[in-house]
């Protein structure tokens, strides 16, 4: 993989070359997470290549949220399991690119969700594991149904907890990328001034009935009236104004900043 005097195209390719070998062993587990990768002349050693193209495929790496990478006479790069943050980010651009609508964010979260709530009454340990999480969460809201922060909070555990014990990884990854990306697009202020999530009481214990129906029904192991129970939970969200982001159109700005972030908690 020697490189003198080679032409820019070869110093993409070996750049890209070292950054697909890392890649793969982040993937695979043979660089763990939260691994300090070697010091750079170690892993030049092992990467004949020169320390611009290395710099390079480091940058690759950092700009895909897989390395944190350290500058300075301290410096080093901190490796990071993939998470769903880079499925919303791509997600995200490919939606921005095509103008796409955040309604249509919330659809797909409301349709993916409520398969995520009928998958977890099909899990033979639903009355074990499901069940007693979403009933302690459930309970807690009650007690603080006055402290709309502390509902919302709670309330986000609940759904969150739906989609997480799902049974199928594939279907929660999917679910919560694009469940980041509409959150990304909200704010917590209208454009006339008012707080968005706010609920009258009455709505929020409607609201919680509504999760303990869904509690039932997943109990019960009713596939489709668990489906039900949390399309018609989803629906209430959106028409009574307490889902319902700043944001009408996907934006790139937005899905880079939501990355970004991301990728800057992970480095502390």
């Amino acid at each position: 993989m020697g490189e003198a005097k080679t032409r820019p195209s070869s110093f993409s390719r070996l750049a890209v070359q070292v950054a697909d070998d890392l890649r793969m062993q982040i993937l695979t587990g043979d660089l763990a997470d939260g691994e300090e990768l070697p010091a750079e002349e170690e892993l030049r050693e092992r990467y004949p290549v020169s320390r611009p193209t290395l710099r390079e495929a480091m940058r690759v790496l950092e700009a895909e949220g897989l390395l944190s990478v350290r500058r300075g006479a301290h410096g080093g790069a901190v490796v990071h399991k993939p998470t769903t943050d880079l499925v919303a980010y791509s997600l995200g651009l490919v939606l921005a690119a095509q103008g796409e609508q955040t309604a249509d964010l919330w659809s797909a979260v409301t349709e993916l969700e409520s398969a995520c709530a009928a998958g977890c009454a099909t899990r033979p340990d639903r009355e074990t594991t499901i069940v007693p999480t979403l009933t302690y969460l459930l309970d807690r809201a009650d007690a603080v149904i006055h402290d709309l922060t502390e509902l919302a909070r709670l309330a986000a555990m609940m759904h969150d907890a739906v989609i997480d014990m799902c049974g199928n990884a594939s279907l929660s990854v999917a679910t919560t990328a694009l469940k980041t990306l509409y959150v990304s697009h909200g704010s917590r202020i209208r454009p006339d001034g008012s707080p968005i999530g706010v609920i009258d009481v009455a709505s929020r214990r409607r609201l919680l009935g509504m999760h303990r129906d869904l509690v039932a029904q997943i109990k019960a192991g009713d596939a489709a009236a668990a489906r039900s129970a949390s399309l018609a939970m989803m629906h209430f969200l959106w028409d009574s104004g307490a889902a319902g982001p700043d944001e009408k159109v996907i934006r790139g700005s937005v899905v880079r900043t939501q990355f970004t972030e991301g990728v800057n908690r992970r480095r502390r």
